[in-house]
């Protein structure tokens, strides 16, 4: 198979995030500029529209990324972006990495035809075969992004418009589901995400308005209103959860409140040119982990960034993030 990767890039590129204050709120907290470098970079010879991460405990440098491209194959590959290895010639939806404890690592996809499956590393390239999942009157569409690795339990956005909570017994040939339970969520929800107890979802109408909603003492608050963006995937900061909103060339990180009426803090980013290598124009996709991936840099995980259209994924060292918007926070 002929590699998808052109070649592979250290980076220098700038990420520079700038609070979104709106004038007409008195409690807005003051503006705010982080400046950032990124760890590494990798182009592709596809178009990737999303990843996500299975974490290796025993040698957390093996552990692998699984890849989704535009056209929904996926291919397995390491944090550097080597040697990617095709998973199978299906098409899916979304893909979720498990983190095991000393086994094998196994992910979960979500097929074109919404079904739910699962996978096993089955050799030490990082190559992937089927296993069995027990996912009886499951009609899943995508998963729920969480800020910490699925072990087991997992949530999913289902056709049925509301959520279902999963507990899971990971084996190396068998995801058994041992328990659901479901909630209702807003019409028109096309994505979601959690941290701990909190949940927040996506939702677009036919007009293709979003708006992002928070669960709050049983009620969906908006928390931000956004312009066409598709994507929201959940990132820990420092002490704070945020919200990555991404998508048709929108790009902002909202500040989680849970369980509170409290004004959020709403920021944008860019990603500037750096020494050796271009900037970023454009994020279509965030993903990030605090899964071990190696390395002093991402030893307490990454963030990875696509830009679909330009087959480049850029990451940065979450613990880097983290001091930066920490440094901020602590000034005010």
């Amino acid at each position: 198979m002929r590699s998808i990767l052109k070649s592979l890039c250290v980076s220098t590129a700038v990420l520079s995030l700038y609070a979104c204050a709106d004038n007409s709120d008195e409690n807005a907290e003051p503006q705010m500029k982080i400046s950032m470098v990124t760890t590494h970079a990798f182009d592709t010879d596809m178009q990737v529209q999303s990843l996500s991460y299975v974490p290796n405990n025993v040698a957390p440098w093996l552990g692998r990324v699984i890849l989704m491209g535009t056209d929904g194959k996926i291919f397995s590959t390491d944090i550097e972006g080597r040697s990617p290895i095709a998973i199978d010639t299906n098409t899916y939806r979304d893909t979720l990495g498990l983190s095991r404890d000393n086994a094998p690592g196994v992910f979960l996809a979500v097929t074109e035809d919404n079904k739910l499956v699962s996978f096993v590393e089955s050799d030490d390239d990082g190559s992937f075969t089927p296993i069995t999942v027990t996912a009886p009157l499951l009609a899943p569409l995508v998963f729920c992004q969480s800020t910490e690795p699925a072990k087991n339990s997992l949530k999913l956005l289902m056709t049925a418009n509301k959520i279902v909570s999963l507990s899971v017994e990971v084996k190396d040939d068998l995801v058994e589901i041992l328990s659901q339970d479901s909630q209702s969520i807003p019409k028109n929800t096309i994505a979601c995400v959690f941290s701990g107890d909190t949940l927040t979802v996506l939702i677009q109408n036919a007009k293709s308005q979003s708006a992002v909603k928070t669960l709050i003492d049983g009620k969906w608050k908006t928390i931000a209103n956004t312009n066409n963006s598709i994507h929201i995937n959940a990132i820990d900061f420092a002490e704070d959860s945020y919200i990555a909103i991404s998508g048709n060339g929108h790009q902002s990180l909202q500040k989680m409140t849970p369980h509170t009426s409290a004004p959020n803090t709403s920021l944008s980013y860019t990603i500037n040119d750096g020494l050796s290598i271009q900037g970023m124009d454009k994020t279509d996709y965030v993903h990030a982990t605090s899964a071990n991936f190696g390395g002093a840099a991402f030893s307490d995980g990454v963030i990875a960034m696509i830009d679909s259209a330009k087959n480049r994924i850029v990451f940065i060292s979450r613990i880097y993030a983290s001091e930066k918007i920490n440094e901020v926070d602590t000034r005010k």
